[in-house]
């Protein structure tokens, strides 16, 4: 990434690079995107990513639990973030919506996919990968977070 900035006589922490998204599960099972794009701000301990990815493959992966791994920082126990999806398709179940979970202690550099228990409501479940997932997925969107 690049560093740059100055407030008046005090240097302004400020990156700004690229990063590669991963999917996989919680054994570490990955996906296979044909597309992984992501890129990321950081200003101070704020950071602020935008992802893009599209699944060919499903390979091995199983569980309860989607995560997106590799983040550009880790995430430090007792903070919380937020993770957007603007855009999804190619879904075998029907969410009312999706958003990716930062909290919890130590998740460093994964983060969970969730969405709504039932259409209409503002309960969250985290989403498994089966049968959510296929292997015929795209997703895009942002992610906010402090870093450690």
């Amino acid at each position: 990434g690049s560093k740059s900035g100055v407030i008046g006589t005090t240097e302004l922490d400020y990156e700004t690079g690229s990063w590669t998204p991963l999917i996989r599960d919680v054994s570490g099972n990955a996906a296979t995107l044909s597309t992984a794009l992501g890129t990321y701000v950081k200003i101070g301990k704020m950071l602020v990513c935008s992802y893009d990815w599209i699944m060919s493959n499903l390979n091995s992966m199983t569980g309860t639990y989607v995560i997106m791994a590799n983040m550009p920082f880790d995430h430090p126990a007792g903070q919380s973030g937020t993770g957007m999806v603007d855009k999804y398709n190619g879904f075998n179940a029907s969410w009312s919506w999706l958003a990716w979970d930062i909290k919890g202690a130590g998740l460093g550099t994964k983060i969970y996919l969730t969405a709504s228990a039932a259409a209409g409501t503002d309960e969250m479940v985290f989403v498994p990968v089966s049968p959510s997932f296929s292997g015929n997925e795209k997703m895009q969107g942002g992610l906010f977070y402090f870093v450690a």
